[in-house]
């Protein structure tokens, strides 16, 4: 049997590519699903596994498509050598019914996994040149000095919460946020 796996990341991606790409190599059956690469307990990628018998062949797009670590990568392709499945990775041009097939498998891994490192160290130095540059990522403060200093004076008048909340164009939460930092200056 040729089962497929398909994943994205996110809902705004979608898998038409993969599809395509899955559907001209021809497949018995098929597993898809929107999950994160980091994340190893992946509910359709284990419903494939778990389906896959001796002689099968799991067909992917690609190989990040599987996973993003060098250990679960391996893990999972210790899993298919166990069972007696091969792997073949359209986009890669590997079939791990080969020894350079399985060779390049493993070589590609590492590189997935560098990939990956290369793409969090950039984004690391990114936040901290931004950090050092004086911005911060999130949301902008919903009251600026002037409204916080109406917010506590309204409260020590006696003022509840949820009307200063109403009067500020806030919410309770961020009432009770600045009341709390003003209690702790």
């Amino acid at each position: 049997m040729i089962v497929a796996y398909v994943r994205v990341s996110t809902h705004d991606q979608n898998l038409d590519l993969q599809l395509d790409a899955v559907k001209k190599h021809g497949y018995d059956a098929l597993y898809q699903e929107t999950a994160s690469g980091a994340k190893q307990d992946r509910p359709e990628l284990k419903k494939c596994l778990d389906y896959l018998r001796k002689g099968d062949k799991l067909v992917i797009w690609k190989l990040d498509r599987l996973a993003r670590s060098v250990k679960h990568i391996l893990a999972v392709g210790d899993e298919l050598d166990a069972k007696g499945v091969e792997l073949i990775s359209i986009m890669d041009h590997f079939d791990t019914s080969t020894a350079s097939g399985r060779m390049f498998f493993q070589f590609l891994a590492v590189m997935a996994e560098f990939e990956r490192n290369l793409m969090l160290e950039r984004t690391h130095a990114g936040l901290a040149s931004a950090r050092a540059q004086g911005r911060i990522g999130g949301r902008k403060p919903s009251m600026d000095k002037k409204k916080i200093k109406k917010t506590i004076e309204l409260h020590d008048k006696g003022v509840r919460a949820q009307d200063i909340a109403k009067i500020m164009k806030c919410s309770k939460s961020t009432v009770f946020k600045y009341l709390a930092e003003a209690k702790t200056k």
